[in-house]
């Protein structure tokens, strides 16, 4: 499924409102279905990075996967699967770098590109400051 930058922001401001600082690249994007998403993360070699400080830490490990992403769903277009810094995940504050995705049923997932955890985002127990996509 092909969602515009317009409807992408609207999916965005749905769960956050607040969020003002949004850089969408492209003006269509191919939005997966959950399932090719988290058989994306299962091909994806960025949880195997290994965790060194100053070097591979959060920032590093979103930016890998989202290259990843481009080249894996480039066929189909840009993928809706970007790089997004927030303050607040699972209800706990804590500044992170990590990714987000948008799947056909217009979700927002969270994807913890070090471990290839993904889970919906929850509008009271997550918080994104920024994203690209």
């Amino acid at each position: 499924m092909l969602l515009t930058s317009e409807a992408i922001r609207e999916v965005l401001k749905d769960i956050w409102p607040q969020l003002s600082f949004v850089w969408l690249k492209n003006r269509e994007f191919y939005a997966p279905p959950l399932h090719e998403i988290r058989t994306f993360l299962k091909k994806s070699k960025v949880d195997g990075i290994e965790f060194r400080k100053w070097n591979t830490e959060c920032d590093y490990f979103a930016l890998q996967l989202h290259a990843e992403a481009k080249e894996y769903f480039k066929e189909r277009g840009p993928a809706t699967i970007g790089e997004a810094f927030g303050n607040m995940f699972h209800g706990i504050y804590e500044l992170h770098q990590l990714n987000v995705g948008i799947a056909d049923d217009k979700k927002v997932y969270i994807i913890e590109p070090q471990t290839d955890g993904i889970w919906e985002a929850d509008p009271l127990g997550d918080n994104i400051l920024i994203l690209t996509m």
